[in-house]
């Protein structure tokens, strides 16, 4: 019996809605179904429920470094589960430290030019996503003039978002003092 390939596994969906329930199930069925074909064994998985237009997806960024560290190549079922945004799926597809991505919905050989013309698919789909949401909301809108869009219990989450946006910025600070704090203290600024 042959050895199975070690790799390792990304799972992204968009938000934390009804419509998306089983969104991470159904990629993970797909991909362990393409393991299993291709012989490859997922040693671990990493996952985010977020934008795939955010650059700091935090199981994105543990599984990229997990690959460079390990030299296991990502596994992910669509270019567009990785993310939407053109800048980041270059720099990912270009990346000389992680072995490679590999899309499963592909195959093993996807090369560089279909991912990026695939990248491009996922980036304009976000873009007429958006136009046909704003298209939408303005026909709803002159149908129903008193109609309402957004959270009807924003107030009540609105302590929650600040939180998140506080912790976010306490990230951000723990990220970069190390840098700039020896700068300051050698009296030296932006």
């Amino acid at each position: 019996m042959r050895k199975e390939k070690k790799c390792l596994v990304y799972l992204r969906k968009s938000q934390d809605k009804k419509g998306q329930k089983h969104s991470i199930e159904t990629q993970r069925d797909k991909i362990n179904n393409f393991l299993t074909s291709n012989n490859m064994e997922a040693v671990a998985e990493f996952q985010d429920i977020e934008s795939g237009k955010s650059d700091s997806r935090n199981g994105l960024l543990s599984a990229l470094e997990e690959s460079k560290k390990q030299q296991l190549p990502i596994v992910v079922w669509r270019v567009d589960r990785l993310g939407r945004k053109m800048s980041t799926l270059a720099s990912i597809f270009e990346r000389n430290d992680i072995p490679k991505v590999i899309i499963a919905e592909l195959g093993m050989e996807a090369d560089f030019m279909t991912l990026m013309i695939l990248s491009v698919v996922a980036a304009q789909e976000t873009r007429t996503l958006s136009r046909r949401v704003k298209e939408s909301m303005a026909m709803l809108k002159a149908r129903d003039p008193n109609i309402k869009f957004g959270n009807p219990r924003w107030e009540a989450k609105i302590d929650r978002a600040w939180e998140a946006r506080r912790e976010q910025g306490e990230q951000t600070i723990e990220k970069y003092k190390s840098l700039i704090v020896p700068l300051r203290e050698d009296g030296l600024s932006y």
